[in-house]
């Protein structure tokens, strides 16, 4: 699992990410969604890039759901789509992930890959949320990220960057100055608001590049 020279290509990549996106061919494969007609413009292309090579689905009714919230579970399923991991024959990480559900191998091939943690008492909470800075660390780890080395006033422009995670300050500093991530439109990140589909998109069509 080559997750340096992933890290390293990122940085040196997306340090512009207009160049990144330009790189990204539309397909067809996403303007099949009935609903594609409300997903952002600036999201179209990563949305179609994720569907097509595999790393995102669309929903069972035929949808997108662009600003729906994206669980857990979910961008656990993207990191296995992602690195090709064996979700058979997986030990149970997590006291609420159940093994009849469908995301049981999924989260337990992620976690021995030690790339998810749980949020206590042993339980990974797989249908909750995942938030904005959770997902800036789940997919800096991914791509072995340096956080700890990151410049941090790239976040002094948000009005709430006392309120990012020690954990995940280092991530979103890197995502923000990549332009992989953005603020609100009030000045804020919102660290802990949820990240919305056709968001994650854009992390991972940029990340992956």
């Amino acid at each position: 699992m080559a997750k340096q020279n992933k890290g390293r290509k990122f940085v040196a990549v997306s340090a512009t990410a207009a160049l990144v996106a330009s790189a990204i061919v539309p397909v067809a494969s996403a303007a099949s969604f009935s609903d594609q007609n409300q997903i952002a413009d600036w999201a179209k292309d990563y949305v179609e890039y994720v569907v097509d090579n595999g790393l995102m689905n669309g929903n069972t009714d035929g949808t997108f759901a662009p600003t729906a919230t994206f669980t857990r579970a979910q961008a656990a399923q993207v990191i296995v789509n992602y690195l090709g991991l064996d979700t058979e024959n997986t030990e149970a990480a997590f006291a609420d992930v159940k093994e009849d559900a469908w995301y049981y191998g999924v989260v337990n091939a992620v976690a021995a890959e030690g790339l998810v943690n749980g949020v206590g008492g042993g339980n990974f909470a797989p249908e909750a949320p995942i938030t904005r800075q959770d997902a800036a660390k789940l997919f800096g780890e991914l791509l072995g990220l340096d956080a700890e080395a990151a410049d941090l006033s790239s976040l002094d422009q948000f009005s709430d960057a006392d309120k990012i995670a020690e954990y995940a300050a280092g991530y979103v500093a890197i995502f923000v100055d990549a332009e992989v991530i953005n603020g609100r439109d009030n000045g804020t990140f919102d660290p802990t608001g949820c990240i919305t589909r056709q968001e994650l998109a854009k992390i991972v069509a940029l990340a992956v590049q």
